[in-house]
């Protein structure tokens, strides 16, 4: 009668991505897309939605919308290159995911003084965000840069 042998484990190629990086990749990435949608809600609105929204005195309510939406676009963008960056256990994406995350930290903070309850919870998550980038340094260490 024969036995069986396994073989010995093959070895994965990569470093396992810790789980909190994972989830701070997923949340960037979430907030990214979020951020996307508004800013495409924003450049879409008809002029006569925004001029039920409110009016800033003599302004073109409708400029200053798509203004915002165009940023709001390219922040979102950002924030999903930063969460793929981090998926990829970049360093230089861990270093840019901190900035955008402290911008929007920055954004939640100003959310939070003007009375908006939804900043709390922004604020909250680029405040893990920010804390997962720099507690799991190592995790970034020794890999590809881009």
């Amino acid at each position: 009668m024969s036995t069986w042998h396994a073989d010995a484990p093959i070895p994965p190629s990569a470093r396992a991505r810790p789980q909190l990086v994972t989830a701070t990749a997923v949340i960037l990435i979430v907030l990214g897309v979020l951020q996307g949608l508004a800013g495409v809600v924003l450049m879409v609105l008809s002029p006569s939605d925004l001029s039920r929204i409110g009016s800033i005195g003599n302004m073109d309510l409708a400029s200053v919308a798509r203004g915002i939406g165009v940023f709001s676009l390219v922040v979102g963008a950002l924030e999903i290159i930063a969460g793929i960056l981090v998926l990829r256990l970049s360093e230089g994406g861990r270093v840019f995911a901190i900035v955008v995350a402290a911008f929007g930290a920055f954004g939640g903070i100003a959310s939070v003084l003007s009375g908006s309850a939804p900043g709390v919870l922004t604020l909250g998550l680029y405040a893990f965000v920010i804390y997962v980038l720099f507690s799991q340094r190592a995790a970034f260490q020794g890999t590809r840069q881009g």
